[in-house]
């Protein structure tokens, strides 16, 4: 009887031995699963953080070539505005060149008539 109750222990022992490397396995299994959707979810987020910066740097990128296309007209109307007020200025200055000019054969002539 003492074989029995020693072989049905044994029998126990290994049913519960087998019920627990089923159980370890299953939570292997599911920790790899775990561990791959974890992966997947790290690397979805890592996708989603770097087109973002992509993103922002469009965005960047766009409002510096806008920045630059502004500067660019606003150079070339100053350009345009310091070309028209150079000739304005350069024909005041002829002009009172010409004015003086006169004005000097005017008084050469009043001397002249004076003699």
């Amino acid at each position: 009887q003492m074989a029995r109750v020693a072989e049905a222990r044994e029998e126990e022992v290994e049913q519960r031995e087998g019920e627990l490397r089923k159980r370890e396995e299953a939570l292997r299994t599911e920790l790899r699963k775990q561990g791959v959707a974890l992966k997947e979810d790290t690397l979805r987020r890592a996708k989603e953080a770097e087109e973002a910066l992509q993103g922002g740097w469009r965005k960047q990128e766009e409002s510096l070539r806008e920045r630059e296309e502004k500067l660019r007209e606003d150079l070339a109307k100053r350009e345009e505005a310091f070309k028209v007020e150079s000739k304005r200025h350069d024909e005041e200055a002829a002009s009172k060149a010409q004015k003086a000019e006169l004005a000097l054969k005017a008084r050469e002539e009043k001397v002249r008539h004076s003699l």
